[in-house]
């Protein structure tokens, strides 16, 4: 500010010399004075609350997305921003409120569909509360995820942990009642705010539609989702579901190999023909994997389903366009990435309590062809 008004004034600067570009011009023109030179200075928000005939706090909780503005008055500032071209210095707001008004999404990586939509769905919610997103690909790197964790704070003020297929203890200890949120995990308890679709429900509305499609031996392609840490698959849940509808618990498991799950799956669907002829339904870890199974079976001359009946999980678009359509678990990740954003906004405010806290979310069974055949209706 004190440079612009030299400048603008023409004057020697202390100690008689003058300002650089006046001493050059004046050499140039043989000692005439150069005309003064204006620095044309930026908008300010007292400029804005000027310009729209308001308070600068006005003008302050407009730009922060706080409550209680009347419509009307919100257009005014919001008009006046625009034809100031006045831009909010984040720099400025961070160091004043200790926020930075970002957030750290960790997710192991972006190329399975599952993962997408969610980091999508977590990423929109964000933008609907005023929140930047920065995703972060982890590549299953516990070494990353832990400079990830060690940013909190500075960087972001909350991070999301997609999907983690482990997390380091001392990380866990390191971050408890920070704001911190893990998503789909399969580990409630994990000692941060957690939101997982309920999976325990989700087997139960696996097995139960089976059952009343008549099938009665099973094969699992890949682990179940309701699988615990150190439990093997099926799940106790699994079994007991199984078990309760008259299905035969004792169910085929077949190990997924490699890391294409669609070629995974298809491999994985050929084993269990091989071993179980008589198998009547495929219970699949999640949609590619049973989208690589629905062409096996077609490859083996195997019609589903009346022969063979095939469920996915996840709801991903692409068993909508399969031949036949995919029955599917839809875990309904708008409501998990609200759900996540409602727990992490409240501990970032210093609203939530000290103990992390467990959500488990309802999931939906979408039924189409491929365990309904003709009965499905298409809706």
């Amino acid at each position: 500010m004190t440079a612009s008004r030299r400048a603008r004034g023409g004057h020697a600067e202390e100690g008689g010399r003058q300002p650089d570009s006046q001493a050059a011009s004046s050499g140039q023109q043989g000692g005439e004075s150069a005309p003064p030179y204006h620095v044309a200075m930026s908008a300010t928000m007292r400029d804005v609350a000027n310009q729209a005939g308001v308070s600068i706090k006005t003008v302050s909780r407009v730009v922060n997305g706080e409550p209680h503005v009347r419509p009307e008055t919100a257009r005014q500032v919001l008009r006046a921003i625009g034809e100031l071209g006045w831009v909010a210095n984040e720099a400025a707001r961070s160091m004043r409120t200790g926020k930075t008004n970002r957030l750290g999404i960790a997710v192991s990586g972006l190329r399975r569909p599952r993962l997408a939509r969610l980091v999508e769905s977590i990423v929109h919610e964000a933008d609907g509360r005023g929140m930047a997103a920065v995703v972060e690909p982890t590549h299953e790197d516990m070494a990353r995820l832990t400079r990830i964790g060690s940013d909190l704070g500075q960087h972001f003020d909350g991070l999301v942990v997609v999907a983690p297929t482990q997390v380091p203890d001392e990380l866990v200890v390191a971050l408890r009642g920070m704001p911190v949120v893990a998503v789909q995990s399969g580990r409630p308890g994990i000692g941060w705010d957690s939101v997982d679709d309920d999976v325990g429900d989700a087997v139960a509305l696996i097995c139960r539609h089976l059952s009343v499609m008549g099938r009665t031996s099973v094969a699992l392609l890949g682990p179940d989702r309701a699988v615990g840490p150190h439990e093997e698959t099926p799940s106790h849940r699994m079994r007991e579901a199984m078990a309760s509808v008259g299905l035969d618990s004792d169910a085929l498991y077949v190990a997924l190999e490699g890391t294409d799950p669609r070629a995974a799956g298809a491999s994985a669907a050929q084993e269990a023909l091989l071993l179980r002829p008589r198998l009547d339904a495929v219970v699949c870890s999640d949609d590619e994997v049973a989208l690589g199974a629905l062409w096996a079976l077609d490859r083996a001359g195997v019609t589903v389903p009346d022969d063979v009946a095939v469920i996915g999980y996840d709801a991903l678009s692409d068993g909508v366009f399969s031949t036949p359509s995919l029955t599917t678990v839809d875990p309904v990740t708008d409501r998990i990435a609200h759900t996540a954003l409602a727990l992490l906004v409240e501990r970032i405010a210093g609203e939530a309590p000290a103990e992390p806290r467990s959500v488990l979310l309802p999931v939906e069974l979408l039924r189409r062809e491929s365990t309904m055949g003709s009965l499905w209706s298409g809706r």
